[in-house]
């Protein structure tokens, strides 16, 4: 009696199976419209967190974030 599975057909539709499945998967976690790229942060929160990490003193906080505040554009600019 030939036995299924000691053919190459067995194994191709093994490997055919498990590779569907696999990009499958990765579709479903991957999402609708592909991976997000990652938000960029603003100069302001950059700032923020080098005066948290204690990068730049306090004083060097409050000049800059008062140089962003004068150089940002007018809203509906």
């Amino acid at each position: 009696m030939y036995m299924w599975h000691n053919t190459p057909w067995m194994w191709l539709s093994m490997t055919l199976f498990w590779g569907l499945l696999a990009v499958g998967v990765f579709y479903l976690l991957k999402g609708p419209h592909g991976p997000s790229l990652p938000r960029r942060a603003g100069a302001a929160e950059i700032l923020e967190e080098r005066y948290a990490r204690g990068e730049i003193s306090a004083e060097e906080y409050r000049e800059r974030v008062t140089t962003l505040e004068a150089t940002r554009p007018a809203p509906g600019t």
